[in-house]
């Protein structure tokens, strides 16, 4: 039930990045009045994470399925797909939510650069969680991190706001 009910949301969500990639495309006459560009690049996450596997499988969908061809490419997380869009090095990006703000609102890493709020929401993927995992046994709070070293995740991946939120609070 579990797989059918995870195939059902993927072909949805699928359908519907493929509906959204329709208005994506750029229509400008490369000298052929036939030829019509509609090649899109999906900024991801890292090539071992998760973003980049799902991007992939939905940048494939999408161009088989449509006359829009799909790039998913690896990136350095959130931070890194907001300055590509911003750039105009990517038409499509995953983001977390957290970091979308940061870059809507100007804060944070945004902070410096005024922030950046020329972009649109697909959709939502699902719901992050924040896990925290240790193997000492004193630490029984976020307040026992004082002091000890934590990774926190690649620098400016959605994962390392996440830890810097958490702690500094």
């Amino acid at each position: 039930m579990k797989k059918k009910l995870l195939s059902v949301l993927t072909a949805a969500f699928a359908c519907c990045l493929a509906f959204a990639l329709v208005g994506c495309g750029d229509n400008s006459d490369s000298g052929s009045s036939d030829t019509v560009e509609n090649d899109l690049v999906f900024t991801t996450g890292g090539e071992s994470g998760t973003y980049y596997a799902f991007g992939t499988v939905l940048a494939n969908y999408a161009s088989n399925s449509t006359d829009t061809q799909v790039s998913a490419v690896s990136s350095e997380g959130s931070a890194a797909n907001i300055y590509a869009l911003q750039d105009g090095n990517a038409s499509l990006a995953f983001c977390q939510s957290d970091v979308l703000s940061y870059a809507y609102e100007g804060t944070n890493i945004f902070e410096e650069d005024g922030g950046y709020n020329g972009f649109s929401i697909v959709g939502a993927l699902y719901g992050e969680q924040v896990q925290i995992v240790t193997c000492n046994p004193d630490i029984k709070s976020v307040a026992d991190l004082a002091g000890k070293t934590v990774s926190v995740g690649a620098a400016n991946s959605g994962v390392y706001f996440n830890p810097n939120d958490i702690l500094g609070a």
